[in-house]
């Protein structure tokens, strides 16, 4: 697009050393880690939950679909080592509108996708005994516009980063949790 031409000719920008990629703050420290950032923003998936099967009816379980798609928008993100530090791109799972029951934890594995509900769809878990999300090693992540409900813990994430996890949770709802509806695995 115009608007990353122009930010990549733009070595003032550059020099501040940030650049926004898919909603995050990414540290470039040059301005050829910058243009391979914008390289990888470029073009990034969008995986949507229903075209794995998910109905969204509140009655259908969704689990196994939901899974899929996270697994097949996993499989589609990038990890490349460049100049001692690791530079990485996720897809976005879009989870459309509806009422989506789960019966299983969903797992978010390393290079997760991002996850971004239209009109606050809900994630249901009726098993109090069972976390509704859980990831050991979600770094750079970010969960929006999601209403979950029920389960133990309704988002049980993190990483191992002793400074910073970068895990972003915006415009979400939570409701009758069992235990901490956000979880943050430490040292998050």
């Amino acid at each position: 697009s115009e608007g990353w031409r122009a930010l990549a000719n733009d070595s003032d920008t550059f020099d501040r050393h940030l650049v926004a990629v898919n909603s995050a703050r990414c540290e470039a420290r040059s301005k050829t880690v910058a243009m391979v950032i914008l390289t990888l923003a470029s073009g990034l998936p969008t995986f949507n939950v229903r075209d794995f099967g998910a109905v969204g009816d509140a009655t259908a379980d969704d689990t196994a679909a939901f899974q899929a798609a996270i697994d097949n928008a996993t499989a589609a993100a990038r990890d490349l080592p460049f100049e001692g530090f690791s530079l990485q791109s996720r897809a976005e799972l879009f989870i459309p509108r509806g009422h989506y029951r789960l019966t299983r934890t969903l797992t978010l594995p390393r290079l997760a996708p991002d996850l971004r509900g239209e009109s606050r769809p809900v994630l249901r878990m009726d098993d109090a005994a069972q976390d509704i999300i859980f990831g050991s090693a979600v770094w750079r992540w970010q969960a929006t516009g999601l209403h979950l409900a029920g389960g133990k813990s309704q988002l049980h994430v993190g990483n191992n980063n002793t400074d910073r996890g970068q895990i972003l949770i915006a415009d979400c709802t939570f409701t009758a949790s069992a235990g901490a509806a956000i979880r943050l695995l430490e040292p998050s």
